[in-house]
């Protein structure tokens, strides 16, 4: 395993790793930003090349969770999870492994 350096040049800052997916490809984060609406959402980083794959609050414009995470749960396939935060939520995403490029999701947070 190579440790590969990867700044984010943003108001956001990485709040938890949780852990790798069923293949091992990926680490699931979550960021915490100034405002509660940065707040809950998960990030997908792949380990080889250190591309982030977005989670689909983003993709279908609504919010992740109001407050930290403190559980996550993949699918084997990868397909969907499910995450759960302080504010006692329950969240399932679909098509949770859709590639997004990193900053194309960043624009799409704050448009």
């Amino acid at each position: 395993f190579q440790m590969m350096p990867y700044q984010l040049d943003l108001s956001l800052w990485l709040h938890l790793i949780f852990f790798l997916s069923p293949d091992q490809e990926f680490i699931i984060t979550s960021l915490q930003g100034p405002s509660p609406e940065d707040d809950g959402i998960l990030f997908t980083w792949r380990l080889s090349d250190g591309e982030v794959i977005q989670s689909l609050p983003i993709i279908q414009d609504f919010h992740g969770h109001w407050e930290e995470l403190n559980h996550l749960a993949i699918s084997k396939d990868g397909i969907f999870a499910l995450s759960s935060s302080r504010e006692r939520m329950v969240k399932i995403w679909m098509e949770f492994m859709e590639y997004m490029d990193f900053l194309e999701a960043i624009e799409e947070l704050y448009v």
